[in-house]
């Protein structure tokens, strides 16, 4: 029992008042929707719509011009002052491909249908920021309706921090039969 006493004592006057405020954790950069499902832990997917459900929606779309806006977007992970970063974005064109592959119910979306900013910058002061994979619906063919509609966006070269390698992409699923006639 005194022993106790004495390091619950000894426990209490080393920790400093301010420990609280303290920098801590890991300034990693990822993208959220690649743990939407279940963390990341097995697959990185981001089905548009998400759930089909108002609270959850993952995108906009402008039906009088065709344009579907999917929302993506970086974060910063970690308690470190909030300084201005960037990052690369492009597709990863092999990982879209390897998984379409063998599944007649995917398609990879063609290039010529969407965009993606090529860097994406947080200001200081911010943790994150939200950029748009932006498809063109008209560009796709009638026979993408019946499929699940594939691109694989990853981000790289951080101005700033580094990347959680295992949230830095993420394969944005398309709902065909939801977007198109």
């Amino acid at each position: 029992m005194l022993f106790c006493l004495i390091f619950t004592a000894v426990n209490m006057i080393s920790c400093d008042e301010d420990d609280n405020n303290k920098e801590w954790g890991y300034a990693k950069i990822y993208m959220p929707q690649a743990s939407i499902l279940n963390g990341g832990l097995s697959n990185n997917d981001y089905p548009v719509p998400l759930n089909n459900n108002a609270s959850t929606k993952n995108y906009k779309l402008d039906e009088a011009n065709k344009i579907l806006y999917v929302y993506l977007g970086v974060y910063r992970s970690g308690l470190q002052k909030l300084e201005s970063y960037s990052v690369q974005v492009a597709p990863d064109n092999a990982a879209t491909v390897a998984y379409v592959a063998g599944n007649s119910a995917r398609a990879v979306l063609p290039s010529d249908a969407y965009t993606l900013p090529d860097i994406v910058t947080v200001p200081n002061g911010k943790r994150e920021t939200t950029f748009y994979l932006t498809v063109d619906l008209s560009k796709l063919e009638a026979d993408f309706s019946s499929k699940n509609i594939v691109l694989v966006v990853e981000i790289s070269n951080p101005s700033k921090y580094e990347l959680n390698e295992s949230l830095s992409k993420t394969t944005v699923i398309i709902n065909g039969s939801f977007f198109l006639p």
